[in-house]
């Protein structure tokens, strides 16, 4: 009886470590085959990223033309306006920002913040950009204040540079590797967006000096 009673221990005692042993196996197995799935989801959606990046920069080219114009309305707003007076401005592109959604969701966690990183300051900029173009139509239009021009030029570059930063990346040809924004990273975008910025060019009064400023930012819009 004393034999029986302390098998009967020891079977129940292998049983639940059994069963604990298979449940460890098939929690890793399950975790397994869900990171193989994230992985080829991400893969897929990262064949599409290169399109959208483009689609961002063709958008950010036609931003910054708008944000010219608004400039020049601000340097001329004691001037009257016809009914008809419109400054045409960019929408964002759906289709490159669900491309850009398809990715974070799948991406690991420092591509994913990166990503993250440049559709919230899209968002922000879209609204700005459309918000003040919105405010300028018509006859009895609001013209735009320097600071907030320039402060919509900036927030262009910033997303311009962190864009164009993750070009080879997208396209496989090297790893990913995050990047700290300097002031050679704005002047760079300046110019590719055909912003008169630098080199005696200077047309937007302060945006240099903001954008400094803007650099070390902790807080705000500037530091997303």
């Amino acid at each position: 009886m004393y034999l029986q009673s302390v098998w009967d221990r020891w079977q129940s005692f292998n049983v639940g470590v059994l069963a604990l042993i298979s449940s460890v196996l098939v929690f890793k197995a399950t975790k397994y085959h869900s990171e193989q799935a994230r992985k080829r989801q991400f893969k897929a959606a990262r064949a599409m990223l290169p399109d959208a990046l483009s689609e961002l920069t063709t958008y950010l080219k036609s931003a910054a033309r708008s944000l010219d114009k608004l400039w020049d309305d601000y340097e001329q707003a004691s001037q009257p306006s016809d009914s008809d007076f419109e400054i045409p401005y960019p929408r964002l592109p759906v289709k490159a920002r669900e491309t850009i959604k398809e990715c974070i969701s799948n991406a690991n966690d420092d591509v994913g913040d990166y990503l993250a990183r440049i559709l919230s300051n899209l968002q922000v900029f879209d609204t700005r950009l459309s918000g003040m173009c919105e405010d300028c139509k018509g006859q009895y239009r609001i013209s735009p204040s320097a600071d907030n021009v320039n402060a919509a030029m900036i927030l262009a570059a910033k997303i311009h540079a962190l864009v164009g930063n993750m070009f080879e990346f997208s396209r496989g040809r090297k790893e990913f590797n995050a990047i700290e924004l300097e002031l050679h990273h704005y002047m760079t975008a300046y110019a590719l967006l055909n912003l008169e910025v630098g080199m005696g060019l200077d047309k937007y009064t302060d945006l240099t000096s903001m954008t400094v400023n803007s650099i070390n930012s902790t807080e705000g819009v500037f530091s997303l």
